[in-house]
């Protein structure tokens, strides 16, 4: 009665070709809202640009919305600081969009960061990597074989 369900969302073929936009709620100690808006982009997750604000703007709202990062932020980020302020909100967050556009490697991309990937500068980082498994998996045999326990000997 119903098409199957996608198992895959919208997905760009390269970095610019779609970017989605998204906001959520970041509830303050006080009860004020602080309301989180970012352009992402989809092909390499790419946080290309963010603003805080202190109340809804509508015009910054898209279509496609992406509420995975977000609930990432809040729960892996943001509700572990005490967020007193607008201000601690803004600093918590531009450091977290530096971090995970620049240093977290993203499983859809075999180990490179958003940047990586929106720059094309990480092709060379899953060959790296599958070779880093490789030896690590190779020394940590070697080491296994070296150890025998009482009932071995």
């Amino acid at each position: 009665m119903h098409p199957a369900a996608p198992r895959e969302g919208i997905r760009a073929a390269r970095p610019d070709e779609i970017w989605h936009i998204d906001t959520t709620i970041v509830c303050l100690l006080d009860g004020t809202r602080a309301y989180l808006h970012a352009v992402i982009d989809n092909y390499s997750r790419r946080i290309l640009s963010w603003r805080l604000s202190d109340c809804f703007d509508p015009s910054v709202c898209a279509v496609l919305l992406i509420e995975a990062w977000w609930r990432t932020l809040k729960h892996q980020w943001l509700f572990l600081h005490q967020l007193d302020s607008v201000a601690t909100v803004r600093r918590l967050a531009a450091f977290y969009v530096e971090e995970h556009n620049t240093r977290v490697p993203h499983a859809a991309f075999d180990g490179q960061t958003p940047d990586e990937m929106y720059f094309g500068t990480g092709e060379h980082v899953p060959a790296a990597l599958a070779i880093a498994r490789t030896d690590a998996r190779r020394r940590r045999l070697e080491v296994d074989r070296t150890v025998r326990c009482a009932v071995c000997v």
